[in-house]
């Protein structure tokens, strides 16, 4: 498959893992009962898009010959995909917070596309 196909599929991957980690968040923010089916639907989408994100971005990896020789900035981008994997937990037990944690995520998502854009190391 072609490097733009990668490439929208990877960018598509994060934005369902933001969309699920918002929507649980928004839910915990909202009251301690978090309502089932919907609380499912994200975190459904949550997963499916980290799933996404992981193939479409070593997909991207293998367009760009890296595979013998992994930079920095993938391994860094790798060590952030785990992290918004993990963020689920940290949005439905903490999210009461709110604030500080969605500026975690934001944080993070503007780490990812920086290594991504700039490829710095």
């Amino acid at each position: 498959m072609s490097y733009e196909f990668y490439k929208i599929m990877h960018v598509t991957g994060f934005i369902m893992v933001f969309l699920g980690l918002a929507g649980v968040l928004a839910l915990r923010m909202a009251g301690p009962n978090l309502p089932k089916r919907a609380y499912m639907l994200f975190v459904i989408t949550h997963g499916i898009g980290l799933l996404i994100a992981f193939v479409a971005g070593f997909g991207l990896a293998a367009r760009l010959n890296m595979f013998q020789n992994l930079p920095i900035w993938v391994w860094a981008k790798i060590a952030i995909w785990l992290v918004l994997g993990g963020a689920m937990a940290l949005a439905k037990r903490r999210g009461q917070i709110g604030t500080p944690i969605l500026v975690l995520l934001i944080g993070l998502g503007g780490t990812a596309a920086w290594l991504a854009i700039t490829k710095p190391f």
